[in-house]
């Protein structure tokens, strides 16, 4: 349970909801008024990326304990990376498009509904598993492979400039047909081709490993669609299992393109990935 004190609010407003004017129960979102009502004092909303992000002596000089994040997965990860081996709690609510973290803490619970749990004294706060990767950790999942430069596209349809659209489209096709493929080392269930697309994703378990292939051209086409959509897991793939460590390699041996929470990186040919526990407190509802 989070005592209901002093808060600070953190907000992307370019992220998914929040730039399509999310709404719940017909009334547009109104996160901090939604604190307010439940005796959370929200003394200062942080609007990220123009604003910084708050240090943690700050946060602690001011007697703050509960950090709450309405933005999507890049965001949220921006804030939990930055806010490692804080001793505070950080509440993370559904304000981006596809939302996987607080889906992995709060089930498809709405703001309010997250919020009336957590008022109620009816959630726990603990550290869960995640991803390490060469520049920061993952709390929802990983990418790897030459689909991942379909973010472009969908970066485009967001801003909504038909120009980029059609260009990007154009480049991500080029790049996912001529970039190699990419092959997890040592799990004897992986095509020996590799695959165009990796998806790793933490878990209670340790990493579940996912291949998604396309076997002609209309697989292609269609998973390239779910790429742009972020639902490419309804496409054709492999699941290759569980492991703690993943090693993933291109068959050119050239970096490997990667999306974390959905950010773009680029990690070294032949990394390993592993699961780890972060240092940093989440409040779960376990809302279903």
């Amino acid at each position: 349970m989070t005592d209901r004190s002093a808060c600070w609010l953190i907000v992307n407003p370019s992220s998914g909801s929040n730039a399509g004017g999310e709404a719940v129960d017909g009334e547009p979102i109104d996160v901090a008024t939604m604190l307010n009502e439940r005796a959370w004092i929200v003394t200062r909303k942080v609007t990220f990326p123009c604003d910084p992000l708050p240090p943690m002596q700050t946060l602690d000089e001011e007697s703050i304990r509960l950090a709450v994040v309405h933005a999507g997965d890049g965001t949220v990860s921006a804030v939990l990376n930055h806010l490692q081996d804080w001793d505070g709690q950080v509440l993370v609510l559904p304000g981006g498009t596809m939302n996987l973290l607080s889906r992995r803490l709060h089930g498809n619970a709405t703001t309010r509904e997250i919020l009336d749990i957590v008022a109620a004294g009816r959630s726990r706060a603990h550290r869960i598993s995640a991803l390490a990767h060469e520049h920061g950790i993952a709390f929802a999942e990983l990418l790897a492979g030459p689909g991942t430069c379909w973010h472009e596209v969908r970066e485009s349809m967001r801003d909504g400039a038909v120009t980029d659209i059609a260009t990007n489209a154009v480049e991500a096709l080029r790049q996912t047909t001529e970039r190699p493929h990419i092959w997890p080392r040592g799990m004897s269930l992986a095509r020996e081709a590799g695959y165009k697309l990796v998806a790793i994703v933490p878990g209670e378990w340790g990493l579940r490993v996912d291949g998604y292939y396309a076997e002609d051209a209309f697989d292609f086409a269609a998973q390239a669609w779910q790429t742009v959509r972020r639902q490419f897991r309804e496409g054709p793939h492999d699941r290759l299992g569980l492991s703690d460590r993943i090693t993933l390699t291109t068959m050119d041996n050239s970096p490997l393109p990667c999306l974390a929470d959905g950010e773009p990186v680029e990690c070294a040919d032949g990394y390993e990935f592993t699961a780890i526990e972060p240092q940093v407190e989440l409040v779960a509802t376990g809302h279903d």
